[in-house]
């Protein structure tokens, strides 16, 4: 029982599972697809989630980032550009919010993988400057105080928000009752 416990209380640490198959909010179309996990790293349940990206010809990790971002009402993120690229600077999602500029000595740190079970890299590229390729995964986890940067966690695949679901939920049934013209 006890190396069963072991295992168990070591099995998110170790492994970086994430599955194509688990996401459920897609943005753009294509051939090729890419995953993407952001990590608030906030001490909430959960803190990490999953959108995918689809493309054809070339795409980097920004264009990936900024168009899940316009995909999914409930995520909101603000970008400060550079002469050598875009950063992350605030991520607001379902009640998390993590703001590099709001909190000195910690940053949304960059991370990326191949296939989705291979461990975390820190990547060496910034997100305007990483080309994606077909299966790859970016991750982006805030970091803790001091600048210590730590790869996202498993994630959970992010769907739409409630409320939009209610809304087009009633549209529908709002349409469905109007009166037809005589």
């Amino acid at each position: 029982m006890k190396f069963t416990a072991l295992i168990t209380f070591l099995l998110p640490f170790s492994v970086q599972a994430v599955s194509f198959d688990d996401i459920r909010l897609w943005a753009g179309s294509g051939s090729n697809q890419a995953a993407l996990v952001i990590d608030f790293n906030d001490g909430q349940t959960p803190r990490s989630y999953l959108w995918g990206y689809r493309w054809d010809g070339a795409a980097t990790g920004e264009d990936a980032l900024r168009a899940v971002v316009e995909a999914d009402i409930a995520l909101t993120a603000t970008f400060d550009v550079f002469s050598f690229g875009a950063s992350l600077n605030t991520v607001t999602y379902l009640g998390h919010s993590q703001s590099q500029n709001s909190n000195p000595g910690q940053y949304w740190s960059y991370w990326v993988t191949t296939n989705g079970h291979d461990d975390w890299v820190f990547s060496n590229l910034g997100m305007s400057d990483r080309l994606l390729a077909n299966g790859d995964v970016d991750g982006w986890a805030f970091s803790n105080p001091n600048y210590n940067g730590l790869p996202p966690t498993v994630p959970v695949a992010a769907v739409p928000e409630p409320v939009s679901l209610a809304t087009l939920s009633l549209g529908i049934l709002v349409l469905r009752r109007r009166p037809r013209p005589r």
